[in-house]
This record gives C-alpha cells, sequence and structure tokens, in this order.
C-alpha cells in the first residue's frame, strides 16, 4: 500500500484547535470504509487522546452497525493487530 491522504490535526500550532477526533468526525464515512476494507488504525499520544479517539472511531462504527457489534468489531481489530493505541500519561493531562 501507499499513502493516499494525509490529514493533520495541529492542537498546539494553531488558534483554532483541530483534534485528531475532529478530523476522524469529519470524514467517518471514510474511516469506515477503510477500516471495513482491512485497514490498520495506529494511535499514539496522551492517554486521554487515544481514549477519544477510541470513542470516536465506536461512534463512526455504530453508524454502520448495531451497538452490540461495535465491540465485536473492535475487539477483532485489536487482536488482528489492525488496531494499536500506544498511550501515555502527560503532564498536561
Amino acid at each position: 500500500g501507499s499513502l493516499t491522504e494525509l490529514h493533520l490535526a495541529c492542537s498546539r500550532e494553531q488558534i483554532e484547535k483541530v483534534y485528531v477526533q475532529h478530523i476522524l468526525e469529519d470524514h467517518s464515512e471514510r474511516i469506515w470504509s477503510l477500516l471495513q476494507s482491512g485497514a490498520h488504525f495506529y494511535v499514539c499520544g496522551a492517554n486521554t487522546m487515544t481514549s477519544d479517539v477510541d470513542a470516536v472511531l465506536r461512534k463512526v462504527a455504530a453508524k454502520s452497525i448495531n451497538l452490540a457489534e461495535v465491540d465485536t468489531f473492535m475487539d477483532e481489530m485489536e487482536k488482528g493487530h489492525r488496531y494499536i493505541r500506544e498511550g501515555w500519561v502527560s503532564k498536561v493531562e
């Protein structure tokens, strides 16, 4: 595969804060399509951010599958090493 799209979320370098969660919500249909096609999703950052991103991904999934299937879908992605989260505690949190 190759990188065909790039969306930046620079929360500290802009007057108007743009967070990863905002980008995911803005592109939720595309994100879901990619996840359904077998895409891998990596998120790395402060624990608060990784939790917020996880919540948005679950919300994106819930738009297309019933709520009971969301946890199973996300668990399968994690078990298949398609969803990797690396978080840390930040002094800013």
